[in-house]
């Protein structure tokens, strides 16, 4: 599941602040009860954006938090 939360909003509409993004993982209990799938898939995200911390792209936003 991946949650991108919204911007704080000032008056006169301009968005201001930081965007939270929430990644959460899960695999049935049917399916495996191993962690190992579900370490896989976050190791693979950590991989992903790791190396954009501190880059700023080029929309202007910078991932500053991991």
């Amino acid at each position: 599941m991946i949650d991108l939360q919204e911007q704080g909003v000032r008056l006169g509409g301009t968005r201001r602040g930081p965007r939270v993004l929430d990644i959460a993982v899960h695999v049935p209990d049917a399916i495996t009860r191993s962690y190992a799938q579900v370490n896989r898939i976050l190791n693979r995200i950590g991989a992903v954006l790791l190396p954009m911390k501190q880059v700023t792209g080029s929309d202007g936003v910078r991932v500053i938090c991991i």
